[in-house]
């Protein structure tokens, strides 16, 4: 996984980066940092149990370490002149092979390491909203996802979902959905807003032309913007805001797959402008699934404090680092979903783990299999 990782990450570099990039590890280790014993150079960072090298020979680990270090060394300063937040080559990283598990895991753990030296170290912003991880509501959110993509949406096997409106502009397309917990509890509100299923290339070709995005006071981009006031034209603002006001909702939910993961949170954030104390974090979350960019990192960073969001980014999806623009920034609290091994948990399986950063995404091989929304779907029915 790391592996494809770094080899699609470098095809985004010209050769003489990709050069640039492998030469600084083909330095004499003599000339780099030592030390008398490479598990204290790999544990440290690496943040791997020891004992997970115990069966690699002292030659694997002195290259591991030396490969560690060349990286921090070399790489980071690499990344930071080219402007490229993850700019690893392959070249020697991989010299190392074998088919011992424990070497092979620590061969992974360099390929992390070397990810995590040459991040951004900006930290985000304090996310005052910051939307824990549950599953059941998310199992909910994804069929609401799921279900924008027919018309009309069949919701009988879903107890408690039933659509309520539906509004279709002939190119952008929504709905609204009752959620009635039980019959006694009043009626809360979902809008599921169609986007782009297994389309990821043309998600990859979008221009990161942006626009004044109107009252949210920044900007956001021109293409799902447009996508927004299709569905403004046809009525779905209007009718939420209704439903609101006449307390038909008595929470609402906000929910998008790929470039409806975009526009659900412009409606998001052009409701909060509307009335903050209305469309407050109480009342209102939002959650997406494989979302590309859409706001400039001035409005990302004010709606991550202010709406309450969260933002599932599939292993291998592509589509979330689209736009590529440095002025664009991702918003809410971020989860990687995959399947494989976790080096948090150091366990194969089912995996749902929170991200630090706020603008994480996750490239990797996957390209035409990772973004439909039947895969968020799949790996999200074993969240618990």
């Amino acid at each position: 996984m790391f592996r494809d990782h770094l080899h699609l990450l470098s095809t985004l570099l010209t050769s003489t980066m990709l050069l640039a990039a492998t030469a600084g590890c083909d330095a004499d280790p003599s000339e780099t940092e030592t030390a008398t014993d490479p598990r204290d150079i790999l544990e440290d960072r690496t943040e791997l149990n020891p004992a997970g090298f115990d069966d690699c020979t002292d030659d694997e680990l002195q290259l591991l370490a030396d490969q560690v270090l060349c990286l921090e060394a070399e790489q980071a300063s690499l990344c930071e002149a080219s402007d490229v937040a993850e700019a690893c080559g392959e070249g020697d990283l991989f010299a190392f092979g074998g088919e011992n598990e424990a070497c092979v895991l620590a061969e992974g753990a360099v390929s992390e390491a070397c990810l995590r030296a040459v991040a951004p170290t900006q930290e985000p912003p304090s996310n005052g909203v910051s939307a824990s991880k549950n599953c059941g509501q998310s199992q909910m959110l994804i069929d609401v996802a799921q279900g924008a993509y027919f018309d009309p949406p069949d919701y009988s096997d879903k107890l408690f979902l039933d659509t309520l409106y539906t509004f279709d502009s002939g190119g952008s397309y929504a709905h609204i959905v009752g959620y009635s917990p039980n019959f006694i509890s009043p009626q809360r509100c979902i809008v599921g807003i169609r986007g782009s299923d297994s389309d990821a290339e043309k998600i990859a070709s979008l221009s990161a032309d942006m626009e004044t995005c109107g009252a949210l006071g920044g900007k956001c981009s021109t293409e799902f913007k447009s996508d927004y006031d299709d569905l403004v034209d046809i009525g779905l603002v209007s009718t939420l805001k209704d439903m609101v006001e006449n307390g038909e909702c008595e929470r609402l939910y906000i929910t998008g797959h790929s470039r409806g993961g975009a526009v659900a949170s412009l409606l998001a954030a052009f409701l909060y402008e509307s009335s903050p104390s209305t469309y407050s974090s109480s009342y209102m979350h939002v959650e997406t699934y494989g979302e590309p960019h859409v706001f400039d990192t001035t409005l990302a960073d004010k709606y991550h404090s202010k709406i309450r969001k969260m933002r599932w980014v599939a292993g291998n999806d592509p589509v979330p680092m689209f736009p590529v623009s440095s002025s664009m920034k991702h918003w809410g609290t971020p989860y990687l979903l995959y399947w494989g091994f976790s080096f948090t948990s150091f366990s194969f399986g089912y995996h749902f783990e929170e991200q630090s950063d706020q603008d994480y995404w996750y490239l990797g091989s996957g390209y035409f299999t990772a973004h439909p929304v039947g895969n968020y779907d799949d790996n999200l029915d074993h969240c618990n």
